[in-house]
């Protein structure tokens, strides 16, 4: 019973770290930065604007809005489809 479960388990695994890895990805300055240089390129705001962890929160999601929104749509219709 050990082998069939194992889809099931790395399945909640990868769940589990995409959604504990989206809060720094948003709210964390370093984490925000690291991620907009290697990936977005996006125009970096000034260090006045990005102060509070609400701030850079609100400049990250400028691009993390559609990508977290696609796979939330996704993972209803795949728990409709169920």
């Amino acid at each position: 019973m050990f082998f069939e479960t194992i889809p099931h388990g790395i399945g909640i695994a990868v769940a589990v770290t995409a959604g504990l890895a989206s809060f720094p990805l948003v709210f964390h300055e370093p984490s925000v930065s690291w991620f907009n240089e290697r990936f977005v390129t996006a125009e970096v705001p000034s260090a006045e604007e990005i102060q509070t962890f609400l701030e850079v929160g609100s400049w990250s999601w400028n691009w993390m809005e559609p990508p977290l929104g696609q796979i939330s749509f996704f993972i209803l219709c795949l728990q409709f489809a169920r």
